[in-house]
């Protein structure tokens, strides 16, 4: 789903829950308003306060923590593509075009998960990936060691590209959506009482009217954090490249 116009619609559905509020203060007799009914509102108003504020503070940090995880794998990716091509390096120069298939493999991996245009979302699709490492793969399959330190390397550096594909899986199988639609919905539902509830409370005026609205918007604000962060290649708000990045300048370095 689209964090912008998503959380543009639940400001507005908060908003207008307020306004509600508001007109339903205006129109209810007194004896609808008076201290008892006050109070029971007050009473649903809390429950349902806690409620908003307990699933969207789990919500928050279950979605940062699914973006750390991936911020994660891509510092790995990088640690691990660099100590390849280092063991290559050493390995002698007959591995002169292993390094530049790899290297081509990680820029074209790059490329992908971080296209130069920013309004198209991240492409972690692993079979096109996962070709690109076994092709990478069978050439190390085919170098031929002629001492112990080569056969030692080569067998690294095959376990290193095994442990870079289990990631690049990784990566792509954790990349889930945890705010299903239906619970998004009960969310901004719960919103809209609330906000009812404040208005029914209160006298509309330019003061009221500001902080009901401010307040819709900061609720908007944390439904609009939790989608950014939970699509992490993806919106305003992604992963960055540069451990990648930093790690392909590092490949066209000499020993």
């Amino acid at each position: 789903m689209n964090a912008l116009g998503t959380t543009f619609l639940v400001f507005l559905f908060v908003a207008a829950g307020a306004i509600i509020g508001l007109a339903l203060r205006r129109n209810l007799p007194g004896h609808h308003i008076d201290d008892n009914a006050k109070g029971i509102v007050n009473m649903v108003m809390g429950l349902v306060a806690t409620m908003s504020a307990l699933v969207l503070g789990l919500l928050i940090v279950s979605a940062k923590s699914n973006f750390d995880t991936q911020s994660g794998y891509v510092a790995q990716l990088a640690a691990q593509a660099i100590e390849i091509d280092r063991i290559l390096a050493h390995y002698g120069p007959e591995t002169a075009e292993t390094r530049d298939l790899f290297r081509e493999t990680v820029v074209l991996g790059v490329q992908r998960i971080w296209p130069n245009d920013r309004m198209m979302p991240g492409n972690l699709e692993p079979p096109q990936q996962r070709g690109q490492l076994e092709a990478f793969y069978e050439h190390l399959e085919r170098l031929d060691p002629k001492t112990s330190g080569q056969r030692i390397g080569q067998s690294n550096a095959m376990q290193l590209s095994t442990d870079l594909l289990r990631i690049r899986t990784l990566m792509y199988e954790k990349l889930r959506n945890s705010l299903a639609f239906p619970f998004l919905v009960v969310l901004v539902f719960w919103l809209i009482l609330l906000f009812a509830g404040f208005g029914l409370q209160t006298q509309a005026n330019p003061t009221v009217l500001t902080a009901l609205l401010l307040g819709a918007l900061s609720t908007a604000g944390a439904v609009f954090l939790i989608l950014e962060l939970d699509q992490p290649y993806d919106g305003l708000i992604r992963v960055s490249s540069e451990p990648l990045q930093r790690a392909i300048a590092a490949l066209d370095q000499p020993l």
